[in-house]
């Protein structure tokens, strides 16, 4: 336990207690939904920065703009017509897969415009669809309602050549972002594949029963989804990065009256509404505004838009046809970063002042950003940063409060706690220009301390002074003393100096009396310590002094200065000459309520002193200290001093 004990109070290991204490709070707030609403936004500058990322995916996206609900001159209800044309022709040239974002359900019987031989021909789509053998249909999935499907017209006739499905329905962050996609959904007794999912696996020649596949396997390895099932999608890039081409020009390529520059061999084509008016247009974290607009603009060269949903499922296919899935290696988890972090970022705070502390906390918040960055950018890994550098503030917050109770607990046993109360309250107290008000000032002073001290080695000298310290100042702050210096063997005391103390000469009487009747009651404890006979001697006067910080700017000390400080030091070396031990002014009798004074008749004994430099003799009065606390002349409690912040005192 000794060793234990030596080792702990080492500051680098308490530092890196302090770093896994702070890392275990940061850890925890980074459970927090605020807290993980800032992951997410800083995991979003990542993509900004990075801008587009390489892609050996062949994904096209074939979008359906406001030109071409011109071109067409009727709704997109009525183009199945249109759709079987590009359909056919994406097959012709080598689609690997084509996925149509376009939901038209089930619609009226009366709507003869659908009916076969009509300019808007449902069947003619689901021929299509047959034909080609390589198109995913979408599904939106509806809480407590039946999904709702394509209309049956768009589904091919053929036995056992019904389309693949996939749901349509994007995930949306708590603030509208879509940073994940879900890839499965579990609707009653049917497992529906996503979207994107189904047009990867059947890129992929993938057979049915992987979809319902518990960790969808990929090359041996699960797709890393989070526990709600959701991939990240790491965007090829902004919106408008993947290769994309016009409905009309594909549609006009497929009618012989036009060329598309756009090759579909292999290609997983995606078609969907991609108008600025469409509804179906979302942010990504490249329209995040948590980074400077200068940097988006400067590094990317364009503006962030909101992308269109088939463009989002378009990047998951990417996602997944490249492997590109961003994911956190065990070892930069956030409870190991977080403890690995504070265990050396508070070893080095310990051991560093606080300036150059503050200095290696703002380099690790720079340090660590850009990490995150570099990683994110070079491997595709997400490496939580808020927490790691909220670790950097708390603890450095942390040294900081530690470091300040520690020396303001050093300033109190040092000066004096009165002082250091003082000087929290107010620093303006260290202004060197003081001010005049009425104190009473005491002085105490060990008789004989000088044989005492030529008998004795030094060791036994400093343990005598401490043991008669320990047993008078908490007296002398109980009653609200502010102890000024100590000289040697005396020690100064103001009252009423700090802080307004109306019965300030009561108070100093009080102390006074206490510090006589506790020497008293140590005699034992004095004769343990060869000290036969100790005794000390106490002189108090009220008077008008100047309080407040004197010295050099660069070294300080808050005392009291004038003839009343002279005077009571004056008074305490009368003691010696008179045979007593306490000694007041008559103007601290003066300051005494009249009864008290009645009192102190019983125990006062006049004398008249005359001191060096004044031309009338000084009235002072010895007075007589009872060894009862029962027979004390001060009836009735003084009021004593309250510590405050004990708390951060320790």
């Amino acid at each position: 336990m000794g060793g234990l004990s030596r080792l702990v109070r080492k500051p680098a290991v308490r530092g890196a207690l302090l770093g896994l204490a702070c890392a275990l709070v940061c850890w925890l707030l980074s459970q927090s939904a605020s807290l993980r609403v800032l992951e997410d936004w800083s995991l979003d500058n990542c993509f900004v920065v990075r801008g587009r990322r390489a892609t050996r995916a062949k994904v096209v996206v074939v979008g359906i703009e406001e030109t071409c609900f011109q071109q067409l001159g009727k709704p997109l209800l009525f183009s199945s017509p249109e759709l079987a044309d590009v359909v056919r022709y994406l097959h012709q040239a080598g689609a690997a897969v084509i996925g149509v974002d376009l939901l038209f359900p089930e619609y009226d019987q009366t709507l003869s415009y659908l009916l076969p031989g009509q300019p808007g021909d449902a069947e003619s789509m689901g021929r299509a669809v047959g034909e080609s053998g390589n198109v995913v249909l979408p599904v939106l999935l509806q809480p407590e309602r039946e999904p709702l499907v394509p209309m049956y017209e768009w589904q091919p006739p053929i036995p056992g050549g019904w389309t693949e499905l996939g749901f349509v329905n994007l995930t949306i962050d708590p603030d509208t972002y879509t940073r994940r996609q879900l890839l499965r959904i579990r609707d009653g007794g049917q497992v529906w594949p996503g979207f994107a999912l189904a047009m990867f696996g059947r890129a992929e020649g993938l057979p049915d029963d992987w979809f319902t596949a518990r960790d969808l396997p990929l090359e041996g390895q699960p797709i890393p989804v989070g526990p709600e099932g959701a991939l990240r999608i790491n965007y090829v890039g902004p919106p408008g990065t993947l290769p994309s081409v016009t409905f009309h020009e594909v549609l006009s390529a497929a009618r012989g009256t036009g060329k598309v520059q756009a090759d579909f061999a292999g290609a997983v084509v995606v078609i969907g509404v991609s108008a600025t008016s469409d509804p179906d247009r979302h942010p990504t974290p490249y329209l995040n505004q948590s980074l400077a607009w200068v940097v988006r603009s400067a590094w990317l060269g364009r503006t962030s838009e909101l992308m269109a949903g088939a463009e989002i499922h378009a990047n998951v296919v990417a996602t997944l046809i490249d492997r590109a899935f961003i994911v956190t290696p065990w070892w930069f988890s956030t409870p190991l970063v977080l403890a690995a972090t504070g265990i050396v970022l508070g070893a080095a705070l310990a051991r560093l002042s606080l300036a150059a502390g503050l200095l290696v906390a703002a380099g690790h918040h720079l340090v660590w950003r850009g990490f995150v960055m570099a990683v994110f950018w070079a491997g595709h890994w997400r490496v939580e940063s808020i927490a790691v550098l909220l670790l950097g503030a708390v603890l450095y917050g942390a040294t900081f409060a530690f470091r300040w109770r520690w020396m303001r607990r050093m300033l109190g046993l040092v000066k004096s706690e009165a002082i250091a109360r003082a000087m929290e309250a107010d620093p303006s107290q260290l202004d060197r220009i003081g001010g005049e008000r009425q104190v009473t000032v005491l002085f105490s002073d060990i008789r004989n301390f000088t044989p005492y001290s030529e008998r004795h080695s030094a060791a036994q000298v400093v343990a005598l002074l401490n043991e008669y310290f320990t047993a008078i100042v908490p007296r002398i702050e109980r009653l609200g003393g502010t102890i000024s210096q100590y000289n040697g063997d005396g020690v100064m005391v103001l009252f009423g100096a700090l802080e307004a103390q109306p019965d300030h000469a009561r108070r100093a009487l009080a102390a006074g009396m206490a510090m006589i009747r506790r020497v008293h009651q140590l005699e034992d404890r004095w004769r343990e310590l060869g000290a036969e006979g100790f005794r000390t001697g106490v002189g108090v006067h009220t008077g008008r002094a100047v309080v407040g910080a004197v010295g050099s700017p660069r070294r300080l000390d808050y005392t009291a200065h004038g003839d009343t400080v002279n005077t009571a030091s004056r008074i305490e070396a009368a003691n010696k000459a008179l045979g007593t031990e306490l000694l007041i002014s008559d103007a601290v009798l003066s300051a005494l309520p009249k009864e008290e004074r009645q009192r102190l008749d019983d125990l006062l004994a006049p004398h008249s002193l005359r001191l060096k430099g004044k031309q009338d003799p000084l009235a002072v009065y010895s007075v007589t200290v009872p060894r009862d606390t029962h027979c004390d002349p001060l009836p009735g409690r003084v009021v004593e001093h309250r510590r405050r912040w004990w708390w951060l005192r320790g």
